[in-house]
């Protein structure tokens, strides 16, 4: 622009001719500016993006036309596949709001904080009225908590804002970068502590736990938060039992002790009916000893903090009717039991063994 203003006056451009800083740079172009174009100028350096509607609530107008001639000059960029498709770079913003601006209409700190409020609340109606897409809930975030931090403004629509953004658990990065100014130092307003309980929630999975209760904890003692808020830090907030400042328990103390005293009392002995012995089988053992008997009783034990839970190593044996044997010495009149057989299509004898007995008559035997 500066070599196209002396090529208009008849000047041959020479390198002195640009030896300008910066800002000397930008004061110049806010010269060859409308009134109106100015003004939408500085409402739209305090975003990182915007579109015409956004441009134009934030300056407070109530049609496009300046904010339309505006986006065609060329240090306004454009991305056609962003949220917002226009943008300033960031050292034009931050040399517009802090240059020295000696026009007719520069502005006061008033109204910078006024520009502030307006470009918030149009941040916050793009985020209300629209549909609740997620990569509109992230961008308005990201620009509202800066912009409520930077300028002191109050929460508003910020903390609806917040538990939408917790309620789908995706950790995106929201914290905005540090400011500037050397006399922020420590959480001092609710958008201070909003910030910083967001951005230690997105960052809560890439930091060490005892960080994340440090952080969370001195947003909690500040106090800053409304009450909803409030409980949104309590809850997110790592037990302090979890970290590894924590006292842990030891191993002895959840291993079962036979000394040690029983998390309830023992239950009674139940009844168990009693039968001879049988040869074949052993006696059943049971109910099991006591807990108290030693380990020898049992021969393996799952070591739980919550009290001894034994385990045995074979379940007890059942009892089981003797088994149906053949008597040798029966009575002539009593045979052994035996399984009756399939009836069959054909019919034939059967013959059945006779048991030897020497007091049978020989005539009874087959011939």
């Amino acid at each position: 622009m500066r070599f196209l203003e002396l090529r208009r006056s008849g000047h041959t451009p020479t390198p002195t001719d640009f030896d300008h800083d910066f800002p000397a740079l930008v004061a110049r172009t806010l010269s060859d500016l409308t009134p109106d174009e100015r003004h939408v100028l500085r409402s739209v350096s305090l975003l990182d993006a915007f579109d015409l509607a956004l441009a134009t609530r934030a300056a407070g107008m109530t049609h496009e036309a300046p904010a339309m001639r505006l986006v065609e000059r060329p240090f306004v960029r454009e991305n056609r596949f962003g949220l917002w498709p226009f943008h300033l770079h960031g050292l034009i913003r931050s040399t517009i709001r802090n240059a020295d601006d000696q026009a007719d209409d520069r502005w006061s700190p008033n109204d910078w904080a006024g520009a502030a409020e307006r470009a918030f609340g149009a941040l916050g109606e793009q985020w209300s009225t629209s549909a609740q897409d997620r990569l509109l809930l992230i961008g308005c975030l990201r620009q509202g908590l800066r912009l409520a931090r930077d300028s002191r403004l109050g929460l508003g629509w910020l903390a609806g804002a917040a538990w939408s953004y917790v309620g789908d658990s995706i950790w995106e990065p929201l914290a905005p970068p540090t400011p500037n100014d050397p006399a922020a130092t420590g959480l001092e307003t609710a958008a201070d502590a909003l910030v910083e309980t967001l951005s230690t929630l997105g960052r809560r999975q890439h930091e060490h736990r005892e960080r994340t209760i440090d952080r969370l904890t001195a947003v909690i003692d500040t106090g800053l938060l409304p009450t909803d808020l409030h409980e949104m830090a309590v809850y997110y907030r790592p037990r302090p039992n979890a970290t590894s400042a924590a006292p842990r328990i030891p191993a002895a103390a959840c291993s079962w002790s036979p000394t040690a005293p029983a998390a309830s009392p023992p239950r009674p002995a139940a009844a168990w009916p009693t039968s001879p012995p049988s040869p074949a089988t052993s006696p059943p053992h049971w109910p099991p000893p006591a807990l108290s008997a030693g380990p020898a009783a049992t021969t393996a034990s799952k070591a739980t903090c919550g009290g001894p839970k034994p385990t045995w190593s074979a379940r007890p044996p059942r009892m089981k009717p003797p088994a149906l044997r053949r008597n040798s010495t029966a009575s002539p009149g009593s045979g052994p039991p035996h399984r009756p057989s399939a009836p069959s299509s054909s019919p034939s004898p059967t013959r059945t063994r006779p048991t030897t007995n020497s007091n049978w008559p020989s005539s009874s035997l087959p011939g």
